[in-house]
């Protein structure tokens, strides 16, 4: 099942999403990271959702600005979050 990607359009919309990010933290249903350059500039987001603690699995969500992809950040940011 295809799904439409949801894409920001700007900057603020991306912190307006991590306060929600932030409440499904709270109630153990997904979480959320922002993907940084150096801590600063704002790349993207990579989430675990569907957490299933019994089971130990989740699935794993992602977007990246276009000026950041195709540079592995997403990759790196996977491998990150897993290890």
């Amino acid at each position: 099942m295809a799904h439409d990607a949801r894409r920001p359009s700007n900057e603020n919309q991306v912190r307006e999403w991590f306060d929600t990010y932030h409440q499904d933290w709270e109630r153990e249903k997904g979480g959320h990271w922002t993907i940084t350059r150096d801590g600063g500039e704002v790349l993207g987001r990579i989430a675990l959702r569907g957490l299933d603690f019994d089971d130990g699995i989740a699935g794993v969500a992602y977007w990246v600005f276009p000026a950041a992809r195709a540079s592995g950040v997403a990759s790196r940011s996977l491998t990150a979050l897993t290890t």
